[in-house]
């Protein structure tokens, strides 16, 4: 809470590297695509990257390492890991939520300022997606050789 107002916590992932992320927390896929920003929640994070709040990036390279399988005597000795743990840049969103009263809907000043939208900031969990079944069939193919 700031204050007396609610907020939601989310983490921004960008992935800079040439190469998509892609990655399941709580049954749900995650995909991190080359040279773009995603939004995920604050639990997802944690489990995918190690983030959490005040985390120094040493602790974070050695997660983010160990769960890409960036931690090969290869990759180590290239400093391949480095590179591409440098390329991911993570960053705590923070959505401060105001409540809008129905008179103050009609005010000319907020007008265009007011999203009267709803939006599911979490995925929905179980269930098949069509990145699901993408993710299900990569994972297929690799196990394949």
């Amino acid at each position: 809470m700031i204050g007396e107002q609610q907020v939601i916590q989310s983490v921004r992932v960008t992935n800079l590297n040439d190469f998509n992320i892609v990655d399941r927390f709580d049954g749900v896929p995650y995909e991190f695509p080359a040279n773009k920003s995603t939004v995920i929640p604050l639990d997802a994070a944690q489990h995918i990257f190690g983030w959490e709040p005040g985390i120094d990036q040493e602790t974070l390279f050695r997660h983010t390492q160990r769960r890409f399988g960036w931690n090969t005597p290869a990759m180590m000795q290239t400093s391949a890991d480095r590179t591409f743990f440098s390329r991911l840049e993570i960053e705590e969103v923070v959505y401060r939520l105001v409540e809008v009263r129905p008179e103050d809907m009609a005010k000319p000043e907020l007008e265009g300022e007011i999203n009267t939208e709803t939006v599911d900031v979490k995925p929905p969990r179980g269930g098949k997606t069509k990145l699901t079944d993408e993710y299900d069939q990569r994972i297929a193919r690799d196990r394949a050789g």
